[in-house]
């Protein structure tokens, strides 16, 4: 609240939804990966060998939910750096999250 006194409520409110829908976006994500993948499994239509490549798919997504949320706590709390007047992610977190991202 002190640090950003001229942001107006639906400024809030534009950054608050781009936020949200960016962490439902992961889990919608998510779900139409692990869902079909459980059914196609019980089914037994997944090729022998295949099930390892999708276990590391489905990981690497789960990863990269656990980065963001890693990133996002290094802006919180009283352990942030020098800068106490400003909430900032840490820049290499944020490039850790990117860079995992775009593999």
């Amino acid at each position: 609240y002190q640090q950003r006194k001229s942001m107006t409520l639906d400024e809030f409110k534009y950054i608050f939804f781009w936020e949200w829908g960016h962490r439902m976006l992961g889990r919608v994500v998510g779900l139409c990966f692990a869902l079909p993948w459980g059914y196609f499994t019980l089914r037994g239509k997944i090729p022998p060998g295949y099930q390892k490549r999708m276990a590391m798919l489905f990981t690497m997504g789960g990863t990269q939910g656990l980065v963001g949320w890693w990133m996002v706590k290094s802006g919180l709390g009283e352990d942030r750096r020098d800068d106490r007047k400003e909430i900032r992610v840490s820049p290499y977190r944020l490039a850790a999250h990117l860079g995992m991202a775009a593999a």
